[in-house]
């Protein structure tokens, strides 16, 4: 009898593994329905993009997976234009032409009429409401210089290494919005909003005993200070590569840790 319910008790399990494997292959199923790959991009409408210019916006989406998205795509196309210096391009007409629609992902054929406008070249980068790093500071996370043609993707990646550079300061609420204007050129005024400074105020860590010592040693951030963000990053990547097991008998440790932040009296440094 004990014999029988271990068998049943292990069918059972086979079961559900089996049926949650099937959940999973359905859910990957149909998002991947909802994909279409990109085999081929003709662009037409333009009047001043060379044909070099042209054959690279299209080769960076051709073979390409995205969402069936016509919105998402025809603002994917706008920004490459955008890339080039083309700000205000605009999506006339996106056509999708389906190949096979029995494939998964859909392979597809774009056809995009656009009308790029006049090319810009960045004329300034102004910042307001900066406190906590200077002007010259910010503007060194933006590779591109004054007279370059626009290009949206490194104002974006500026953006971005802001925010890293507030965030290992401590300014977790850190926020900045983008403003354009256009004259001769363009120029972008971007307001900062620091928020507050924290600084670590309490540090809890659980786990075995050897592993909770080297994260205390791994970072370098003490209590009270405000660049413990960046910092505590990289001491939890450099403790789990030092617990890495050397061969597959080896017990594989794992660390948690709680940090408790509070604001600093002041938000400047």
């Amino acid at each position: 009898m004990r014999r029988l319910i271990e068998l049943i008790l292990a069918v059972s399990s086979l079961v559900f593994v089996s049926c949650q494997s099937s959940v999973a292959q359905s859910i990957n199923q149909s998002l991947d329905d909802r994909k279409i790959l990109v085999e081929s991009f003709v662009i037409s409408g333009t009047q001043a993009v060379d044909s070099a210019e042209l054959a690279e916006i299209t080769d960076s989406m051709s073979g390409s997976t995205f969402n069936d998205d016509a919105e998402e795509l025809g603002e994917r196309i706008r920004a490459q234009f955008q890339d080039h210096g083309y700000f205000k391009a605009e999506m006339q007409k996106l056509d999708i032409k389906v190949i096979d629609p029995l494939a998964s992902p859909k392979p597809v054929r774009l056809e995009a009429k656009v009308s790029e406008g006049p090319r810009y070249r960045l004329s300034s980068i102004e910042f307001t409401g900066n406190h906590a790093v200077s002007t010259l500071g910010l503007r060194a996370e933006f590779p591109i210089k004054v007279g370059d043609v626009f290009a949206r993707s490194k104002i974006a990646g500026g953006l971005k290494s802001m925010r890293r550079l507030y965030s290992s300061r401590g300014f977790l609420d850190f926020t900045c919005v983008p403003d354009t204007k256009l004259d001769s050129g363009l120029r972008l005024n971007i307001e900062v909003q620091e928020g507050p400074q924290y600084r670590m105020d309490r540090l809890e860590i659980s786990g075995p005993l050897r592993l909770r010592r080297s994260c205390r040693r791994g970072g370098n951030s003490r209590l009270g200070q405000s660049s413990m963000v960046a910092t505590w990053k990289l001491s939890w990547k450099r403790t789990v590569r030092f617990f890495r097991p050397t061969s597959p008998n080896r017990t594989m440790w794992s660390c948690s840790g709680t940090v408790a932040m509070r604001q600093s009296p002041c938000t400047s440094t």
